[in-house]
């Protein structure tokens, strides 16, 4: 087999952002699509993988438009794990948000070339339908 390859679980240490190093289970690791309107275009650049280890940064930088500062903030209660945040612009109606959203599912897919992580959650909370889910 290729050396790249790992049975079992992967640790990963993000030691930059926080003051504290984030000690995260490779399966932990999550792949969010949402959209902000009002977001840091230099935190979250519309359609790249962003890479997220500061979650309070983030949320802060997040905007209050759309569904980025929430689903964000829903992380951080519960977790604080590395995201990948993948921005997209809504739609001028349901079927264009939808198609931009499952661009961004696919784009997350290759978010490991970029960002060196691989998103193993994946979630576009408040933009999810039968398309985004097939």
């Amino acid at each position: 087999m290729a050396d790249s390859y790992h049975h079992g679980v992967r640790v990963i240490e993000a030691t930059d952002g926080a003051s504290r190093t984030i000690t995260t289970v490779a399966t932990a690791v999550i792949g969010l699509v949402a959209t902000g309107p009002a977001a840091d275009a230099t935190l979250f650049p519309i359609g790249k993988n962003a890479l997220i280890t500061n979650l309070p940064a983030a949320i802060a930088k997040a905007g209050t438009t759309g569904t980025l500062r929430q689903a964000l903030q829903a992380i951080y209660n519960q977790a604080n794990t590395v995201v990948i945040v993948m921005r997209v612009v809504p739609g001028a109606d349901a079927a264009a948000t939808t198609s931009a959203v499952v661009d961004g599912v696919k784009a997350l897919l290759n978010a490991e070339a970029v960002t060196g992580y691989k998103p193993r959650i994946l979630g576009a909370p408040g933009l999810d339908s039968q398309p985004v889910a097939a």
